[in-house]
């Protein structure tokens, strides 16, 4: 089992992960949800980095790292 992107050679190189406000954290079936999915790609061989928490009122950080590495792939 292995995500469609890994399939494709294609390991993401950062994961974000929307939170609501300063000081907010996911709720707990999505902190375990993370883990499980990190969990079963090391068990598979694939390295993923650690989600990065960013706030909703920070999409800056995000639209800069997408602006600075182009266009994602698709299939």
């Amino acid at each position: 089992m292995s995500s469609p992107g890994v399939a494709y050679d294609s390991i993401p190189e950062r994961w974000f992960s929307p939170i609501v406000g300063a000081g907010a954290r996911p709720a707990m079936k999505f902190r375990l949800a993370q883990a499980g999915i990190l969990g079963v790609a090391n068990l598979t061989g694939t390295r993923l980095s650690w989600p990065e928490s960013v706030r909703l009122d920070q999409a800056h950080v995000v639209a800069r790292w997408a602006v600075a590495h182009g266009p994602c792939p698709s299939r």
